[in-house]
């Protein structure tokens, strides 16, 4: 198969969650999902900047499908919580990690004490995942498919030179 990003394989049926959703990798991936018809689930810290996101993409895909849940990757209670709520969906085909904090500052941590690179971008994402990859399994077993996980990061791409 050809990729071609502007041009998607339909995703009709699907659900795919996207963390980082609000914003850069994460808001355009989403979009590109929902115009290819998958149910979009846009994952993010804020409540109306996930709000703000839903509607831009529904500005311009009309007749999208778009939900979303708060998640904070600072948080392990928050990821714990965040993916009990993706867990139960009544199907989940992928997830795109995208989401974490991007200071350098060795001084931030998480609400958990670890490091904020370390916590949001590795930690955070291997409990999200551990948390809902039985939903995973379960959806592409259902429906004969083969469930997806991706991880990206906007910001470590303006870092490479």
């Amino acid at each position: 198969m050809n990729w071609n990003p502007t041009h998607l394989p339909t995703q009709t049926g699907r659900t795919i969650v996207v963390t980082g959703a609000t914003a850069g990798i994460g808001y355009f991936a989403a979009e590109q999902l929902a115009a290819a018809g998958a149910n979009v689930v846009l994952a993010s810290r804020s409540a109306s900047k996930l709000r703000v996101a839903r509607d831009a993409i529904l500005g311009q895909v009309p007749d999208a499908s778009v939900d979303s849940v708060v998640i904070e990757l600072g948080s392990l209670a928050s990821v714990d919580g965040a993916a009990a709520e993706l867990a139960a969906l009544p199907r989940l085909d992928g997830i795109l990690l995208n989401g974490g904090a991007m200071t350098m500052s060795r001084a931030s941590r998480t609400a958990d004490g670890l490091p904020i690179l370390l916590g949001t971008h590795v930690a955070a994402n291997v409990r999200l995942l551990a948390g809902v990859l039985p939903a995973l399994v379960a959806s592409a077993t259902a429906h004969g498919e083969v469930g997806r996980v991706v991880h990206a990061s906007t910001g470590f791409v303006g870092l490479v030179r």
